[in-house]
């Protein structure tokens, strides 16, 4: 096709532009005749004027105007055009080394007529300088072109010619993918559609022909097809792009296809199809209102998408909003890009009051009956006649709409506003708010349910009537309209945004915690679609109802999987906080909720979403520093405990700190950005927040613990200023020992590691040592630190070992203790165990001087914590001082008191002579020590004493306590405790306070032992069926062995096991086994069991060492077990288990599944109950000889239907049974792969 001529070249030769182009045309040319065979250079631009030849091709191809080997260019648009080649001609050739002309072509170009062109080539060639020489004039670039559609149609664009029939690739992708801020790139376009875009790639590599490729708009596709062929094989592309050209006609393409070969055409009208014959590579552009048996695009993953707009320079938070809000859709990303929502060029063919209804709910549940009655309020219709409106919508190039299942989802509600809004009327509205309300007014039923069952509350029936489809999509809608109402072009009487105050106004006007905990998940949107009334709601909430935001708090107790509501709250408020004019009212809100806040299980508090708000170096609020000092100074005098727990938090840390973004709106506030402060911003904030907690922390001891503990993070001239502070301080209220307490360990910490980065001033330590001493007023001030279990003290680090250390911490406190009792008699030391962590040491360290023990047996009666603990550590301590006669005395003064003989004998470490004494003691007394002696006392014992100390546990069936303490015997002394132990434990009650949970792989090895001791295999395979959920952990080595064995050996085994499982098939049967009375909690774990050990059962019986199966070993065992169900009434399901057995069952080398002793015997017995069994066997089996995909959607089971589908046809003629089993399981795993990919787009949208 000839867009551009010799005239135009000609009458263009005189202007700059073409001076510029006509390097970069010939470029183009060459690249098109020659492709990857080419090496070049070509400067082009404003490389034009660079010394040296204008142009240098070497290829191993030749062309009508580019010859083979190398050739050396001259360019030239000048009117003397022989004056300008001979100079060029005569200069290069004196330049250029012989060797290398005689082997090269020179080649003069000129983008005007030479009517002597001829002539001259033929005088220089007659001069053999060169091995040829050539001239290209203006008639000869015509042709050219000509012959290089894609270039010619580049070429006539450049000089304002515009073919309407076709556009050359380029072009296209510079028009389509280029933008002020950024340029849409090949990869963004593909993203996670690699394997389509090697369709592509492959196509234009293999033979001419034509390939359909559909997508969601015929844009869309042509650039998924340009991306394709630039990211493809590089070599092949270099060749193939240049040659790529878009047509829109077909009488066009089929000119070009029969004068052209070796093109790649993009034809973008349907009736392109009809070509008969292809001398091309040819695609064919469709959207979803044509039929295609071609490739169809899928929709591009979320996160692939959100991956590659990061890539582009795009933050995290906006990268996954577009890929959110433009449904992955390339156009609506341009009219994103180019601020143009709602430009669609369906916009004046269509009725788009339609789209009002499905744009007011966002998405949809087709099979949800809340869903559809939205509808038909919102459409004043029946919903059938409705849907059948919307099926055009998704058909349509650029859909607004996706269906996919039962999903019917706006693309992009942001866009599709732009495109309605002048078609919103009043009344819509008004239906809209209706409906809103209606659908959020409703009561979530799984709050009916325990909080740890709610996250399963479909299994439960507990429903809502509306979809989160519908609810997220409704809200997203009040939002849109709340915020663009007015720019998209609603003409209403009322304004929009006030509009949506009063909805939301009215929705949380409810004080009912069910009606608050129902919408938490929609806090989100309701904050953004009305800032104000939210707030509003919330104060009135705090101020009129405290106690329904306390109870959006409580998680104290619920399960893992309980739902988490004021996580939703805290992020709402943390939007609120972002904009300036409402950060004091959401601090404040914030403040009020720490108060109301008990909650303990999840991180995320009140508390939290503060001090990231005000966080000194990475502050979440668009406030400036000054005003978020106005705003924190508010707090503190409305709120100073609050406000001072912030202070503590926010300081800095020396092993650094973290921060998680908090939630931001989507829509509004899109001006700002979050800016990191500068280093004198956060200086002046630290100095800010240093002279609050000085002021804050005032006179109060517990304030000033925390304060030290972190004033030294502080730059040194801030620590300094809060030294000064404290020591300036002469009174002090509250607990004045929590201040001394860290004082000492501060001090000693920073002296004992004053080599660290991180250790304070020594001079400020110094001054805080002196301070301490002030603070010190009696001897329990001064030595209570050493009766902690692991005191800090300056010093430790001298060298000592472990043993030294803890006997010179021994000698401090046997002296401390002397010198207390001389100082301030037995008063000081109560006092010493009132103050003290361990008030146990106390009483030990008195036990070891001389003492009055009466003074301790007065309190023995006392209820005092830290007295009884005294007491306790000095009878601990005298019973190994004195032995067994001091306790036998003392016990027998204790004789009228059972209560404190118990607490005396609980004190002591157990031995053999005490055990024994227990024996001598009152029953009641000896009972009630060995139901409540704690696991502690027995730390001591080892050997024959602690298997004696076991065995009196197990006496008392204290079977969890004997389970722990069996780690310390040696496993082959100890078997018969081990049994008795395991024995005892499934049928009695755990002890209060004492869990086995995480203890399995005990239990399985203490089976393993017992193995080791050849214990009897009877009772060894008791404890397997009573420990057969632990020993089917794959965590455990053990496994039940001599169930399985049982199995392989004894059908009627077997038949038990079915009859645990099932019951009877017969009435009578049935009855019978009613009337034994057995529980039905009883009935269910039994059969669970047998369940479990059937499916975890690894081998069946004739299982050879090779993986081969006997099979008339197998043939019998399957005939006794099918008997043996027979005569337990349960014969269906026999077959039905045996069946399921043989297609769990995989030979270790997956070639030979299914073993032919398998298929020999579903051959024979020809069941349907058989063939069911082996099917579900299959499909369930942990392992089927699939090798299972790591794709998304159906990936996985489109490889099982494949593989289903070979063995079924590797084995008709032979097994036809087995056959037909595996051609069904292969129809409904590709059933199933169909399924899961819509499933799979369902989650995308």
């Amino acid at each position: 096709m000839k867009w551009v001529n010799s005239t135009i070249l000609n009458h263009k030769s005189d202007t700059n532009q073409m001076r510029e182009l006509l390097p970069e045309i010939m470029a183009k040319l060459i690249q098109f005749d020659c492709g990857s065979d080419l090496t070049m250079e070509f400067p082009s631009g404003d490389s034009i004027s660079k010394t040296g030849w204008d142009g240098v091709c070497e290829t191993t191809v030749s062309s009508l105007f580019v010859p083979k080997g190398k050739s050396y260019w001259e360019i030239g648009t000048n009117k003397g055009i022989k004056p300008k080649a001979d100079k060029d001609y005569f200069k290069r050739t004196n330049d250029t080394p012989k060797v290398i002309k005689e082997k090269s072509t020179f080649i003069f170009v000129t983008s005007r007529r030479w009517s002597g062109k001829s002539k001259w080539r033929s005088n220089k060639d007659d001069l053999s300088d060169w091995k040829e020489v050539r001239v290209i004039d203006a008639d000869d670039l015509e042709l050219w072109l000509e012959n290089s559609p894609s270039v010619g149609s580049w070429v006539a664009r450049r000089f304002s010619i515009f073919p309407d029939e076709v556009e050359a690739a380029e072009d296209y992708w510079k028009d389509w993918s280029y933008f002020s801020e950024f340029e849409i790139t090949p990869e963004l376009v593909i993203s996670n559609r690699i394997k389509e875009a090697d369709q592509i790639s492959n196509f234009v590599g293999g033979d001419f022909g034509g390939f359909e490729v559909q997508g969601t708009s015929i844009e869309e596709v042509i650039a998924f097809i340009i991306s394709s062929l630039i990211t493809g094989d590089k070599k092949r592309d270099e060749r193939s792009f240049p040659k790529t050209i878009i047509v829109q006609k077909f009488n066009t393409l089929q000119s070009l296809n029969t004068s052209h070969k070796g093109l790649i055409i993009i034809c973008t009208d349907d009736d392109c199809r009809s070509l008969s014959k292809y001398e091309n590579h040819v695609f064919f552009c469709l959207d979803f209102q044509s039929n295609s048996s071609g490739l169809t695009l899928p929709i591009t993953k979320r996160d692939a998408f959100a991956e590659k707009l990061k890539e582009l320079g795009f933050e995290y938070d906006k990268a996954y909003m577009l890929s959110n809000e433009t449904g992955r859709s390339l156009s609506i990303l341009r009219r994103f890009c180019l601020n143009t929502p709602g430009k669609v060029n369906w916009f004046k063919d269509q009725e788009l009051s339609e789209l009002i209804p499905l744009f007011f709910t966002g998405k949809l549940d087709d099979e949800k009956d809340g869903d559809r009655d939205i509808i038909r309020s919102l459409w004043s219709n029946d919903y059938q006649s409705y849907k059948r409106k919307l099926k055009k919508w998704v058909l349509l190039p650029d859909p607004p709409l996706y269906q996919v299942l039962n999903m019917w989802k706006v693309v992009s509600p942001y866009d599709l506003l732009f495109v309605v809004a002048k078609h919103i009327t009043e009344e819509d509205l008004e239906k809209f708010e209706q409906c809103f309300l209606g659908v959020f007014s409703e009561i979530d039923p799984a709050l009916e349910l325990e909080p740890d069952q709610r996250m399963a509350a479909v299994l439960f029936k507990k429903n809502r009537k509306f979809s989160s489809w519908v609810r997220n999509g409704m809200c997203q809608s009040l939002v849109l309209l709340s915020v663009f109402g007015d720019e998209a072009g609603i003409k209403v009487s009322f304004n929009i945004q006030v509009w949506a105050d009063r909805i939301v106004r009215q929705l949380l006007k409810e004080t009912s915690l069910e009606h608050w905990l129902s919408n938490a998940n929609i806090f989100h949107y309701l904050v953004e679609a009305s800032p104000n009334a939210f707030i509003d709601s919330l104060e009135k909430l705090v101020k009129d109802s405290p106690e329904v935001l306390a109870g959006m708090f409580r998680d104290n107790g619920d399960g893992l999987f309980s739902p988490v509501y004021h996580t939703d709250l805290l992020s709402a408020i943390e939007a609120l906080a972002w904009d300036v004019g409402h950060l004091s009212r959401a601090t404040l809100l914030l403040a009020n909720l720490v108060e109301l806040d008990t909650g303990k299980v999840y991180a995320n508090r009140p508390k939290n979403s503060l001090k990231n708000i005000y966080l000194f170096w990475l502050p979440h609020t668009y406030g400036s520093l000054d005003y978020r000092i106005e705003s924190f100074k508010a707090l503190m005098n409305k709120k100073p405990n609050v406000a001072f727990d912030i202070l503590i938090e926010m300081s800095p840390k020396s092993i650094g700190d973290t921060a998680m973004p908090s939630n931001k709106y989507k829509w509004r506030l899109r001006q700002f950005v979050t800016e990191t402060p500068y280093n004198s911003e956060i200086l002046k904030n630290l100095e800010f927040m240093a002279n609050a907690l000085i002021e804050l922390s005032g006179n109060i001891s517990e304030r000033w613990v925390r304060t030290i503990e972190v004033s030294y993070n502080y730059p040194s001239n801030l620590f300094k200023s809060f030294v000064d502070a404290l020591v300036l301080q002469d009174t002090f209220h509250g607990e004045i020992h929590l201040l001394r307490e860290k004082l000492r360990s501060f001090v000693t910490r920073h002296r004992e590691y004053s080599e660290q980065d991180w250790s304070a001033d020594e001079k400020q330590v110094g001054r805080l040592e002196e301070f301490h001493s002030t603070l010190i007023s009696n001897l329990t001030h001064q030595y209570y630190w050493l009766f902690d279990r692991d005191p800090i003290w300056y010093g430790r680090r001298e060298g000592l070992s472990y043993q030294d250390m803890h006997k010179t911490f021994q000698d401090k406190r046997l002296d401390a203790t002397k010198e207390i009792i001389s100082e301030m008699g037995f008063d000081g030391l109560k006092e010493l165990a009132e103050i003290s962590k361990t008030p146990w040491l106390v009483g030990y360290n008195y036990s070891q001087l001389p003492n009055d023990e009466k003074l301790v047996f007065e309190l023995i009666s006392s209820t005092e914590k830290h007295i009884k603990q005294l007491c306790e550590g000095y009878f601990n301590g005298s019973a190994q001082l004195k032995g067994l006669i001091w306790i036998k005395e003392k016990l027998i003064q204790l004789s009228n008191d059972d209560e404190s003989s118990l607490l005396f004998l609980l004190s002591l470490f157990l031995k053999k002579d005490i055990m024994n004494l227990l024996n001598e003691l009152p029953l009641s007394l000896s009972d009630t020590f060995w139901k409540t002696v704690p696991i502690s006392c027995f730390h001591r014992l080892d050997g024959d004493d602690l298997a004696y100390g076991i065995d009196r546990l197990c006496d008392y069936k204290r079977f969890s306590t004997s389970l722990h303490l069996l780690l310390y015997l040696k496993e082959d002394t100890a078997s018969d405790l081990i049994y008795r132990t395991l024995e005892g434990l499934p049928t009695n009650p755990l002890e209060e306070g004492v869990s086995i949970q995480g203890e399995g792989w005990q239990i399985a090895k203490y089976i393993k032992a017992l193995d080791h001791a050849n214990f009897d295999k009877e009772k060894i395979a008791q404890l397997e069926w009573y420990y057969v959920d632990i020993l089917n952990d794959r965590a455990n080595e053990r496994r039940p062995l001599y169930l399985h064995d049982s199995l392989a050996q004894n059908p009627s085994f077997f038949a038990d096991l079915v009859s645990f499982i099932y019951w009877p098939q017969s009435q009578i049967g049935k009855d019978e086994l009613s009337q034994q009375g057995l529980n039905k909690e009883f009935l269910a774990d039994r059969g669970r069991k047998a369940d479990k050990l059937i499916e975890n059962w690894p081998k069946l019986p004739g299982t050879q060492e090779n993986g081969d199966i006997n099979l008339e070993i197998l043939t019998e065992w399957v005939k006794k077990a099918i008997d043996a169900c027979t005569k337990k009434d349960r014969l269906k399901w026999g077959k039905y288990q045996v069946g399921k057995k043989l297609g769990q069952t995989v030979s270790d080398r997956d070639q030979n599944w299914p073993n032919p002793s398998i298929c020999q015997i579903l051959e024979d017995y020809d069941d349907f109950d058989l063939n069911q069994g082996f099917y579900i066997g299959v499909s369930n089996g942990r392992r089927s000889g699939v090798l299972r995909s790591g794709g998304f959607g159906g990936t996985r089971e489109r490889s099982r239907a494949d593989y289903f589908d070979r063995l079924s046809e590797k084995l008709v003629h032979n097994y036809p049974v087995i056959s037909s089993v595996l051609r069904e399981l292969a129809n409904s795993n590709r059933h199933s792969a169909d399924y899961m990919d819509k499933l799979d787009q369902q989650d995308e949208l």
